[in-house]
C-alpha cells in the first residue's frame, strides 16, 4: 500500500493516545465551546426578556 506513494507503510496505521494529548484536547474543546457560548450569550442578556422570547435583536 505504501509503495505507490514511496513511503514504507505497514497494513494499518495505529493511533497512539498519550494523556497529554487527551488533556490538551479536552482543554482546547472546553476553551472553544466557552468562548463560542459566551458571545451571543452576551448579547442576549442586553435584550428584554420578552424581546429575547419573541426573537427580535437590538
Amino acid at each position: 500500500y505504501g509503495d505507490d506513494f514511496g513511503l514504507a507503510l505497514g497494513e494499518a496505521i495505529y493511533p497512539m493516545y498519550t494523556g497529554g494529548l487527551i488533556i490538551g484536547t479536552t482543554i482546547l474543546v472546553l476553551i472553544t465551546v466557552t468562548v463560542v457560548s459566551f458571545l451571543p450569550t452576551r448579547r442576549i442578556a442586553k435584550l428584554k426578556p420578552t424581546d429575547a422570547l419573541r426573537g427580535k435583536h437590538a
